[in-house]
């Protein structure tokens, strides 16, 4: 899908070539970065290894676990939002603990 996006006709002056300008003035849902091909984001290897870097400082600190308020494991699942990522309706709360 995302190869399609970017590679069509109908959405790029020049699909062929990496910078050229998206019909229509742009914006919408043309342009998908973090996705793969010579239009894809120059800095998604050094974002990805920020958020991981940040996640193993933050595991290591603190232990995690479920908000009261979301009613369970169960209520969370009944409240997913699928699309082209997946979604909770009013987000996802944690309560972040301090390791020893």
């Amino acid at each position: 899908m995302l190869y399609a996006l970017h590679n069509s006709v109908h959405n790029w002056d020049r699909p062929d070539h990496g910078g050229g300008g998206a019909k229509g003035g742009g914006g919408g849902k043309r342009y998908m970065p973090f996705s793969d091909g010579m239009k894809s984001c120059l800095g998604q290897a050094l974002g990805l290894m920020e958020v991981r870097t940040a996640l193993v400082v933050l595991l290591g600190r603190y232990s995690f676990s479920l908000d009261p308020g979301h009613g369970g494991a169960e209520a969370v699942r009944r409240s997913m939002i699928m699309s082209l990522t997946l979604k909770i309706r009013g987000g996802l709360r944690l309560v972040a603990t301090p390791l020893g």
